[in-house]
């Protein structure tokens, strides 16, 4: 198995305690874990950002309406 290169080891905020790595080789997105050998394929770039993108947006609508639960 292929082990592509992480495209940065810090996650958003800076800090280097990342928990998870998500490397990009071949329009192949991968997904790696510090002090684990190997990696997994998640699929290719175009459909992982969706997938990404829905989870971000699907996130937000919950927290959003959490948030008008507690203010009612």
């Amino acid at each position: 198995m292929r082990t592509p290169l992480p495209l940065s080891q810090f996650d958003s905020e800076g800090r280097h305690d990342v928990q998870v790595i998500f490397s990009l080789a071949d329009d192949i997105v991968w997904v790696s874990w510090p002090d684990k050998e190997g990696a997994i394929a998640l699929g290719n770039y175009k459909a992982v950002t969706a997938m990404m993108r829905d989870f971000l947006d699907q996130s937000d609508l919950g927290e959003r309406l959490v948030k008008r639960m507690a203010a009612d």
